[in-house]
């Protein structure tokens, strides 16, 4: 990337997308509670939504394959009808320009 300014902003902006995804799973707009540990060699990462049920329970080797499963844990709770409402969500103008030019 470049400076450590840039490199903040995009970790910035990915962890705000990651919020905005977990949101999404566990349709809950409220904030979620992170449990994370280690068993054996593996890291285990336990969301429980704002009334303290447990939405996802992942697991993975490195954070890196942790994150993954999450947001494909959170992937798998969209469903077609909720992707169909957020849909109709208008985008702010710098994205609207960006998907009309790949249409």
């Amino acid at each position: 990337m470049g400076n450590d300014k840039t490199d903040d902003l995009v970790k910035t902006v990915l962890q705000g997308m990651g919020l905005a995804l977990l949101s999404l799973g566990t349709d809950d707009s409220q904030g979620s509670d992170l449990e994370l540990g280690r068993g054996g060699e593996l890291i285990h990462l336990k969301v429980r939504d704002s009334k303290g049920k447990l939405a996802f329970h992942v697991s993975g080797h490195d954070s890196e394959e942790v994150g993954r499963q999450l947001g494909l844990a959170c992937l798998h709770k969209v469903s077609v009808e909720h992707l169909d409402a957020l849909h109709l969500r208008p985008l702010n103008q710098p994205a609207r320009l960006q998907t009309n030019k790949s249409s």
